[in-house]
């Protein structure tokens, strides 16, 4: 799981820092972003993610997006919004 997540960090990081450009990495992108998501927001990696998630606090980019897919679930946010929610994590990991 935590090579996985590594995996996906680095290819989050390339995507954000241009490295996959054109219609063609476009598209895969897409493809491999929808699939990165619906595996984020299956039950294994959410209860991971949560003894995971300090190991990826550095990469502050990476750990907001996975956080913001996480908790768009409807049982995961209870109303609370997603800035709220990233900021409480943090001061519980970080303690």
């Amino acid at each position: 799981m935590h090579r996985y997540l590594n995996l996906c960090s680095e290819e989050y990081y390339l995507k954000k820092h241009g490295y996959f450009q054109g219609a063609f990495s476009d598209e895969i992108w897409k493809i491999w972003e929808k699939l990165l998501q619906e595996t984020l927001r299956g039950a294994l990696f959410r209860r991971e993610w949560k003894k995971l998630r300090g190991e990826f606090l550095p990469d502050t980019d990476f750990y907001q997006y996975v956080e913001k897919i996480q908790l768009s679930l409807p049982s995961a946010n209870n109303g609370d919004t997603v800035p709220n929610q990233i900021d409480a994590v943090k001061e519980k990991v970080t303690r």
